[in-house]
């Protein structure tokens, strides 16, 4: 038996991508942020990037933790 969210997914999966189907499926707790080329940020994971990322990271766990 396959459990529901995973069939969820794969119907989510053809419409969206990875990041979008992990906050659809836990969009109590998550936040998609979009990065863009113009900030150096558009390559998988951000790998130029991490200063933003981590910037992101960091105020994201501010508003949610204060």
């Amino acid at each position: 038996m396959i459990p529901s969210s995973c069939r969820r997914c794969s119907r989510i999966s053809r419409r969206r991508g990875q990041a979008e189907q992990l906050a659809a499926l836990t969009a109590s707790v998550s936040t998609l942020v979009r990065f863009t080329a113009a900030e150096g940020a558009d390559g998988h994971c951000q790998p130029l990037a991490r200063t933003l990322t981590a910037q992101r990271m960091f105020d994201w766990l501010d508003e949610r933790l204060a």
